[in-house]
């Protein structure tokens, strides 16, 4: 994997997924499209969600083509997410604290991505499936959770 972390805007997501779904038929938004798969399919590139790609996915007036949009990202992002703002912030003044203080603060590695709305809030036990049919096994459940 070559490791490209590649953020797209809103408005990248919106038109890629009316290319996606023949909403747009020009040859340029093909050519983006088709960029973005085989980039994803090789492992070559990664395209991860924000908190703020939520929000203004959730926005959209209307349900049929919010709902569209979003499993368009959730297909290509494989529900990576960017690690949550309070996540990075701490990560950052504990570095601005080494810093000033040397070997006395410990500095755990910034993990960058994760998966999952809960990764991109700082809550990644906010998920829970409800299964009373018990149609999960546990490892199964938790992996969902965990992903979504």
């Amino acid at each position: 994997m070559n490791d490209r972390i590649i953020y797209l805007d809103q408005c990248a997501w919106i038109g890629l997924a009316q290319v996606h779904y023949g909403k747009d038929r020009s040859a340029g938004g093909k050519l983006a499209l088709d960029f973005v798969r085989a980039a994803k399919d090789s492992g070559e590139a990664r395209f991860p969600l924000s908190l703020g790609h939520y929000f203004e996915t959730n926005k959209h007036g209307n349900a049929e083509r919010r709902s569209r949009l979003a499993k368009f990202m959730l297909e290509i992002s494989g529900c990576m997410t960017f690690t949550s703002l309070k996540e990075v912030v701490s990560h950052e003044i504990d570095v601005s604290l080494r810093a000033v203080f040397g070997s006395r603060v410990t500095v755990e590695p910034l993990r960058l991505l994760g998966f999952g709305v809960g990764n991109a809030i700082g809550d990644r036990r906010s998920l829970r499936i409800h299964d009373p049919a018990n149609t999960l096994e546990e490892g199964q459940r938790r992996e969902l959770e965990l992903r979504a």
